[in-house]
């Protein structure tokens, strides 16, 4: 069945979350929100919770910070959020492991 998960986002440059994505979904294409609630950032992802759960690589990179050359494909980019009342911008980039995904 389809649900909306939501996703604590930590503050750092790489963590693995693993998401029942639906079926020949992306990462990209699954995730719906980035954005802050009660302080801290969060990801909301339409999936399949009947699907087993596949490892996403996320990367969360502040404005300023040097960047990998694989962060500018623009299919990686999934959405940005901002602390500290803007003092904080952190742009979130994401990966699923394909050799798990069929």
């Amino acid at each position: 069945m389809n649900r909306i998960l939501k996703y604590p986002l930590n503050i750092t440059d790489k963590q693995t979350i693993k998401i029942p994505l639906q079926h020949g979904m992306s990462l990209k294409d699954s995730v719906l929100k980035i954005d802050i609630q009660r302080e801290y950032p969060f990801m909301w992802v339409m999936a399949e919770d009947e699907n087993e759960p596949i490892e996403c690589e996320i990367f969360t990179k502040g404005t300023g910070h040097t960047c990998d050359s694989i962060f500018t494909r623009v299919d990686t980019y999934l959405g940005s959020y901002q602390l500290q009342g803007g003092g904080f911008v952190g742009h979130v980039f994401g990966f699923k492991d394909e050799r798990k995904y069929k």
